[in-house]
């Protein structure tokens, strides 16, 4: 079943990887990027690109870290985003948003992954794996 989208939903150019300074910008957050891809096709550079805006807005609201690391490479035909932050290990449980669900669907949609969880050393992590 599709969610009902928020009548309020923004209506600004979308996400892609040619406009992550504007997405990074968006989050407030200071954000060291590594990035060495191709150009991705259009489906996978819309995916990859809203995953990326997602998993900024959860470090940005969740967590008290005001800094993330991104990652995006292309390793065996994939393309492999790595979004994670240092701050506390917090998971809500039955949380009200379905911000991590729709970085899944996103990813499964496209024949990929998604993995997010809390980190060993402290922090949260979203690893996608989209093919290419």
């Amino acid at each position: 079943m599709l969610r009902q989208v928020d009548e309020g939903a923004p209506t600004s150019p979308t996400a892609s990887l040619g406009r992550l300074d504007e997405v990074v910008r968006r989050s407030g957050l200071t954000v060291d990027s590594d990035i060495d891809v191709g150009e991705p096709p259009v489906e996978v550079d819309l995916a990859a690109a809203r995953i990326i805006q997602e998993a900024l807005t959860n470090v940005s609201r969740h967590s008290a870290a005001g800094r993330a690391r991104l990652s995006v490479a292309e390793i065996s035909g994939k393309m492999v985003i790595t979004v994670e932050d240092d701050g506390p290990s917090v998971v809500f449980p039955g949380g009200s948003g379905y911000g991590v669900q729709g970085m899944k669907e996103r990813a499964i949609a496209l024949g990929g992954t998604l993995e997010a969880g809390p980190r060993p050393e402290g922090g949260y992590r979203v690893v996608a794996e989209l093919p290419l």
